[in-house]
């Protein structure tokens, strides 16, 4: 776009009403929202009410992961079960958007969600689903990214690539 803010779908409003300010100024960003700083002070906050939670079994508050909560919501836990539904509430209103406008074939996640597992995957489905639009028309696929920590190396690379052949003189007979 005209000012470089195409794409920037971290900076697309989902909660206004949200507290925390975001690094560009507004609150209620998806980044904001789905960030691994916000589901770990969620989980944190949990402690004293689900203190048996799976999410702490050997873990005390500097040694908490995301991947805790990941794991212990495929295993049913109740509060990793309510950290991970409330972030796929912001995923929902976000993606929803992303697919009305593009009109997606498939989401893939890549990153610290790779890594969610089938409840995050469902749980966020059944709400996509849930908006009048996207429910009558075909599904979205989500996914997860097969990329490793090599995903940056790679799109690099294939960036690179894409420019030699874009830039060279090659066809030319």
């Amino acid at each position: 776009g005209v000012h470089y803010l195409a794409g920037e779908i971290g900076h697309i409003v989902v909660n206004p009403e949200d507290e925390e300010t975001c690094r560009c100024g507004n609150k209620g960003c998806f980044q904001v929202m789905v960030a691994r700083k916000r589901l770990l002070e969620m989980a944190e906050n949990g402690r004293q009410e689900y203190p048996d939670s799976q999410i702490f079994q050997g873990k005390n508050t500097n040694t908490l992961r995301i991947e805790d909560i990941f794991q212990a919501s495929n295993h049913g836990d109740i509060l990793a079960c309510s950290v991970i539904d409330d972030v796929t509430t912001w995923f929902a209103i976000g993606l929803s958007s992303l697919i009305l406008v593009h009109d997606p074939e498939i989401i893939i996640f890549h990153g610290m969600y790779a890594g969610a597992g089938d409840y995050f995957l469902r749980t966020l489905q059944e709400k996509i689903h849930a908006h009048d639009l996207i429910k009558n028309g075909k599904d979205v696929e989500l996914a997860f990214s097969s990329f490793g920590k090599e995903r940056g190396v790679l799109g690099g690379a294939a960036y690179v690539v894409a420019e030699y052949f874009n830039t060279h003189d090659l066809y030319k007979t």
